[in-house]
């Protein structure tokens, strides 16, 4: 009898474990804006075994040693002065001085485009015709996530080639992506244990570079690329926490860490129902929340801060804005401590 309870104990107590394990990343998982920090680059990939797929997994990079750091920042797009061409976008991810436009809805979030420097005056901004998804949400185990993003850029030449005079080129890039998370489990990194789900993301990329010559659009180049890698994701960090590429026999030949404070993946965002009204909005607007507000900040597309309110905390504020001119507008609602929603207003005549 004591045997039989035994085990039914341990078969509880497992059973727990597996269904309190997993993890599962919502449109309310998301860091604190701006968050900053450092991706690493190892100084080897021997002992690096990210083999195993399934349920409750341990996969252990706590012997890496970092070579090489390069800092990233997550940030309001609002903020950046090209926010103007991307009215879908809200979020920046920052890495090496090139900018990635998100769009992050409750169902979604993906890449919209790119703003990257030309040389120390010029930035080149991508948009994309359609986007390129990150998660769909709820995104857990078993999860599949297709997309195919496509851009058409144009740049500017002004000069020759094989003789002839062009006057700019187009470079018109058509992908196809797919993520699909094969396992949960833990990551042991140098500085934490992270809960995290284990990806596989495929993406074959063709590219053609066009010219303008003589009022007529020539195809000049063209290439199929093939990237494969595993990605494990954590809580609240919109960005892989490990990635991991591979060659064409998906063996090892990058790895790049995040460190991040290992608080965040523990955060909790609990849903509460939101709306605002009327939207496009000519007089006043109304915002309603389960959660207090006391502050909203209202942006132009060219990133300043043309109201600041700060109120009584209520989960309901009315605000004028008939002495705004018509456009496009960012507005950010936050409780007492931090950034709760983000959103877009059309004030119109």
């Amino acid at each position: 009898m004591k045997t039989k309870i035994l085990l039914m104990s341990l078969v509880l107590i497992l059973s727990t474990r597996l269904i309190m394990g997993q993890i599962t990343i919502t449109y309310h998982d998301f860091p604190p804006i701006p968050y900053s920090t450092w991706e690493y680059v190892p100084t080897t990939l021997e002992n690096t075994d990210i083999s195993p797929n399934g349920a409750n997994q341990i996969w252990d990079l706590s012997g890496l040693i970092a070579a090489d750091s390069t800092p990233i920042q997550i940030s309001d797009l609002a903020n950046l002065p090209f926010a103007g061409q991307y009215p879908e976008g809200n979020l920046v991810f920052q890495k090496n001085n090139n900018y990635y436009i998100l769009s992050r809805t409750p169902n979604k979030i993906g890449i919209i485009g790119a703003v990257m420097p030309m040389d120390t005056a010029l930035l080149l901004s991508i948009i994309y015709i359609t986007p390129e998804l990150i998660y769909t949400y709820p995104y857990t185990m078993g999860s599949i996530v297709e997309s195919h993003p496509q851009s058409l850029t144009k740049i500017p030449y002004n000069d020759t080639i094989s003789g002839y005079f062009v006057d700019s080129l187009a470079i018109n890039i058509r992908a196809s992506v797919k993520h699909e998370v094969v396992g949960w489990g833990i990551m042991k990194l140098p500085y934490a244990d992270i809960k995290v789900l284990k990806t596989l993301t495929n993406k074959t990329e063709n590219t053609t570079i066009l010219a303008y010559i003589m009022g007529t659009w020539f195809e000049v180049d063209s290439s199929i690329n093939v990237y494969n890698s595993i990605e494990f994701q954590m809580h609240n960090l919109l960005y892989p926490l490990v990635t991991v590429e591979l060659d064409t026999f998906n063996q090892p030949v990058n790895l790049n860490w995040i460190r991040v404070d290992p608080s965040l993946h523990t955060r909790n965002y609990p849903d509460f129902s939101f709306r605002y009204f009327p939207n496009p909005v000519q007089n006043f607007v109304i915002f309603e929340s389960d959660r207090n507000i006391s502050r909203i900040e209202l942006i132009s597309m060219d990133g300043k801060i043309v109201k600041l309110i700060e109120v009584v905390p209520s989960p309901q504020i009315k605000i004028k804005l008939n002495d705004l001119p018509t456009g496009l507008y960012v507005f950010k609602l936050y409780d007492s401590e931090e950034l709760i929603r983000l959103g877009k207003l059309i004030k119109r005549q």
